[in-house]
């Protein structure tokens, strides 16, 4: 079925064609085309031939517009998939920032009641676990508790561990260890 638009266009271009036709036969150049356009030539075939070359231009323009809309939905899919994704990711940032706020909480938590229980150990038995813990802790330890408490520990471990640690705190926090 054909649109409105169908009609008048087809409509429209056959009279362009017939009054372009008619100056042109008469010998004067056609304002339709333009000033700069000259003489236009006589329209070649019959009108049903003009009509019929119009209807495939329109079934070509069609066609092209079907593919326009086409391409016009998978855009808006997936700009809407786009947005869904930024969406949810945005989500699992928060989450992921949440999580790890809460770790770090949970960690200090758990550094601290460390550091007391250490602090409050026997300095032999503190050493036996600090000696077999993995150094990066340890030196955590160590470096948050009090320099006496550090030194009285120390004198307890095996003489290369306790250089070992020693030399990771001092890399870590150049100035003693604090006297807290």
């Amino acid at each position: 079925m054909k649109s409105y638009w169908t009609y008048f266009i087809t409509g429209a271009f056959t009279i362009f064609l017939l009054v372009a036709g008619v100056r042109t036969a008469m010998g004067e150049k056609s304002e339709v085309a333009g000033p700069d356009a000259g003489v236009v030539a006589p329209p070649q075939g019959s009108v049903e031939e003009l009509a019929a070359r119009l209807n495939e231009k329109e079934k070509v323009l069609q066609d092209k517009e079907l593919r326009l809309a086409d391409w016009e939905g998978r855009l808006k899919t997936e700009e809407e998939r786009i947005k869904s994704r930024v969406e949810e990711l945005r989500v699992l940032t928060d989450l992921q920032r949440k999580g790890a706020e809460e770790m770090a909480t949970r960690r200090k938590e758990i550094e601290t009641r460390m550091i007391s229980t250490f602090e409050t150990m026997n300095p032999k038995k503190a050493a036996e676990v600090l000696s077999v813990m993995e150094d990066s802790l340890a030196v955590e330890v160590l470096m948050a508790m009090k320099s006496k408490k550090v030194a009285t520990i120390m004198d307890k471990m095996d003489s290369n561990k306790a250089m070992m640690l020693s030399t990771k705190i001092a890399e870590r926090k150049p100035a003693a260890v604090s006297e807290k």
